[in-house]
């Protein structure tokens, strides 16, 4: 079965937002995992694994520690979403830095989005390579070679800006996701989070409840 990307971005909110992500990095993770499906990639899986890995986390936990060279987490492993953000944020400083390391990236995939995002703001093309794959990113197109299992342990990611040319034709777009239907299961569990439970009296004072004027 397939999904709108309107479908797949309106989930994605819902199911951060339930896992405790702020409202902030809840749109992004919406935006991020929309964009990757438009980009035939896994933001639904991704979205899910992350999600899973860091459920109802303290914000001191994802966001970046910043020191030269290197970005890590207080945590066990970095957040893309949070990792992706403040790398946007930064995009006017990075052009002709040395390597930038991201330590320990949960599903580096989901960086893509925010790297082609940099690379727009920047006038810069942004490279990320890890073991899984690498990419080169620009502001309007992906040149992407590798593997992008969602499953794979956090991993280091390498950023450079310029990014070192690659050949090769971009990764083409489409306006439908196919997600794995586990993998939307446990979207749909922590969207469903936000929802208040049923109780006694919502059921009582609720719209089909009896009374005067209640259809029979």
């Amino acid at each position: 079965m397939t999904h709108s990307l309107n479908e797949i971005s309106a989930l994605a909110r819902k199911a951060a937002r339930g896992a405790g992500m702020p409202w902030g990095l809840a749109e992004e993770s919406a935006e991020a995992t929309r964009w990757l499906c438009a980009h035939r990639l896994p933001g639904v899986e991704c979205l899910a694994s992350v999600l899973h890995d860091q459920d109802r986390a303290a914000w001191e936990a994802l966001c970046p520690v910043m020191a030269r060279g290197v970005w890590s987490s207080r945590g066990t492993a970095l957040c893309p979403i949070a990792a992706g953000a403040s790398l946007s944020d930064r995009a006017a400083g990075l052009a002709g830095l040395a390597p930038l390391t991201l330590r320990s990236c949960r599903a580096p995939l989901m960086l893509l989005p925010f790297a082609c995002e940099t690379a727009r703001l920047s006038g810069h093309s942004i490279g990320l390579t890890t073991q899984q794959f690498a990419a080169v990113c620009t502001g309007n197109a992906l040149v992407l070679d590798g593997t992008f299992s969602p499953d794979r342990p956090p991993a280091d990611v390498t950023l450079t800006c310029p990014a070192a040319s690659r050949t090769g034709p971009p990764v083409p777009l489409t306006d439908r996701a196919a997600p794995d239907p586990a993998a939307l299961d446990v979207l749909t569990g922590f969207a469903a989070r936000l929802y208040a439970p049923e109780t006694e009296a919502r059921r009582r004072d609720g719209a089909g409840a009896s009374g005067p004027g209640a259809l029979s």
